[in-house]
C-alpha cells in the first residue's frame, strides 16, 4: 500500500476491523449496520470494556467507545488502551449521550481522535469513521515506508563504510610500496 497525492492506494488493503463498545443494543446495532454498508469493514460488537480488552489480540483498526457503561466506563477502558504500547496507536472515537462540552473536551484532551454525540447521525458516523480509518492507513503506510527507508540508509551506510575501508587499505598499500 502506498500514499500518492495524499490518498491511500487501496490495492493491497485488507478488511478493516472496527470494534464497537456500546451497552445500548439499539445504538450498537445501528452503528454496526451503518459501518457494514462498507464491504471492507468487519465490525465486532462488545457490550462492555472488559470484553473489548479480552479481544484486542484480534487487532482492531478503530474503536468506537461508549463513555457511560456499567463496570468500567469508556475513559477507564481508554486509559488502559493508551498505557499499552501495542494498543496505544489504535484510534478511538468516543460515542456518548453526554452532550456537555466537558465530556467532549475530556475525551479529546485524553487522546481520542473524535467524539460522536447520541443519538448518532448515520452519515456523520460513516464520514468520521472513514476519515479516521484513512488517517490510520496513511500513518501505517508512512511507518512502513520509513522502515524501508531506514533499511536502505543502513545498507548504503554499510556500503560506504566498506568502500572507505577498501580505499584506506589501498592507500596504505600504496604508501608501503613507495
Amino acid at each position: 500500500m502506498g500514499v500518492k497525492n495524499g490518498e491511500v492506494n487501496t490495492t493491497y488493503m485488507s478488511i478493516l476491523k472496527i470494534f464497537i463498545v456500546e451497552d445500548d443494543a439499539f445504538t450498537s446495532a445501528l452503528l454496526k449496520h451503518q459501518l457494514e454498508l462498507n464491504p471492507d469493514n468487519e465490525v465486532m460488537q462488545f457490550t462492555n470494556g472488559k470484553d473489548l480488552l479480552n479481544a484486542l489480540h484480534i487487532g482492531p483498526d478503530l474503536i468506537l467507545l461508549d463513555v457511560m457503561m456499567p463496570e468500567m466506563n469508556g475513559y477507564e477502558v481508554f486509559e488502559i488502551l493508551k498505557k499499552n504500547p501495542e494498543t496505544a496507536q489504535i484510534p478511538v472515537i468516543f460515542v456518548t449521550a453526554k452532550n456537555e462540552i466537558e465530556f467532549e473536551l475530556k475525551a479529546l484532551k485524553s487522546g481520542a481522535v473524535d467524539f460522536i454525540n447520541k443519538p448518532v447521525i448515520p452519515e456523520i458516523v460513516r464520514a468520521r469513521v472513514k476519515t479516521h480509518l484513512t488517517l490510520r492507513q496513511q500513518a501505517q503506510a508512512l511507518q512502513r515506508l520509513n522502515s524501508q527507508l531506514e533499511s536502505m540508509v543502513q545498507e548504503r551506510t554499510q556500503q560506504v563504510q566498506a568502500l572507505n575501508l577498501a580505499l584506506e587499505q589501498r592507500a596504505h598499500q600504496a604508501e608501503s610500496a613507495n
